[in-house]
């Protein structure tokens, strides 16, 4: 219990006293930013989304072994990575191990024309995400394959907002350049959908107060630069220069309540409507989340690793593990018997 009620209510009257007002101020701005209805187009591009395994993907864990596989894949079902990772990886081991030997990051290496030394995480918050930027980089990389693809014009559509602060800034920096190019070149569009963000979160109450996006309509808010960092909590390090374009607040289907952020690279604001009416036609009559764009769902359960296919990563480890010491493997029979599961979920970068 509480020693001290009234003491806790008077800090509680002093902390709102400030915070209040700061909504409100929020409040005042966004009633003077314009509405945009989401158009209905005829032409239509087909859409086609990225997912790198994330909530579905596991590691397999044997104190002190531990592995991790990703899986990389978009919502037609083509893969485009899938291999086990060693967790006990630093940096030097990630980058001569793995970054020279995957030809899919070779690959990106010489379409952005950088040298192995940027692709080496160099701060702490990088080099304690190793296998996150590792799963980003592949996922980045995806796209990239994607959209260089001579096919008819498509919209490429990333799993989560055109940003990063998991891959080091010079190869972000490039990739955008390149996304650029290529999209120019092959007329394909890149667009980011998040099912959440926390400048929404900070943002949601005052749009459904004071019904910025009216219910019932297909349609976005622009939010720009300022309002995103006031909108932000203090660690917030995503607006730019480590973003690729605007972030707007959309939502996509007229009979959906929920409001999802999207971005829109700066090189393809021209093609904003073009782009969401694309994405509402891919959102109708999604399921299980309402207004969501369905090849998003799609391309989650194409990256899920779960279940039988657990099952059979397991037996594949074990079968490895006896091969190398027969005893081990016993151990990891028993803890098996005993119900103890060797996979477990990665948590969520939003809840670390």
């Amino acid at each position: 219990m509480f020693d001290r009620l009234d003491e806790l209510a008077r800090s509680l009257r002093f902390a709102l006293n400030q915070e209040i007002p700061q909504v409100g101020e929020v409040r005042k701005r966004l009633k003077h930013l314009p509405v945009h209805e989401i158009p209905r187009a005829e032409d239509i591009s087909g859409v086609t989304a990225m997912v790198a395994t994330d909530g579905g993907e596991n590691r397999l864990v044997l104190d002190p072994i531990r592995v991790q596989i990703i899986r990389v894949v978009d919502s037609e079902g083509r893969r485009y990575f899938e291999g086990f990772i060693p967790l006990s990886f630093d940096t030097d081991q990630l980058v001569q191990h793995f970054f020279k030997n995957n030809e899919e990051l070779q690959w990106l290496k010489s379409v952005l024309g950088l040298d192995w030394d940027a692709f080496s995480p160099s701060t702490d918050y990088l080099k304690s995400n190793l296998m996150g930027m590792l799963r980003e980089l592949l996922e980045w990389t995806a796209i990239l394959r994607l959209m260089s693809e001579e096919s008819k014009p498509r919209i490429v559509l990333r799993d989560g907002l055109l940003r990063s602060v998991g891959i080091p800034f010079d190869v972000f920096d490039a990739l955008k350049r390149a996304l650029k190019d290529i999209s120019v070149q092959h007329n394909h569009r890149l667009v980011g959908v998040a099912k959440r963000s926390r400048v929404l979160n900070y943002l949601s109450l005052v749009i459904s107060v004071d019904e910025s996006l009216p219910a019932g309509l297909a349609g976005y808010v622009e939010i720009s630069e300022d309002l995103e960092r006031e909108a932000a909590p203090p660690s917030y390090r995503w607006a730019s220069p480590r973003s690729m374009g605007r972030l707007l607040l959309a939502r996509l289907t007229p009979d959906s309540k929920p409001i999802f952020p999207v971005e829109i690279p700066d090189w393809e604001t021209e093609q904003t409507g073009e782009i969401l009416a694309s994405l509402s036609e891919d959102a109708a009559g999604s399921y299980p989340i309402p207004g969501y764009p369905f090849s998003l769902v799609k391309a989650h359960r194409l990256a899920r690793i779960g279940g039988f296919e657990i099952e059979i990563l397991e037996r594949m480890l074990i079968k490895e593990i006896r091969e190398r010491d027969p005893v081990l493997a016993e151990h990891v029979l028993t803890q098996m018997l005993l119900g103890r599961k060797l996979s477990m979920p990665i948590p969520d970068e939003e809840d670390q």
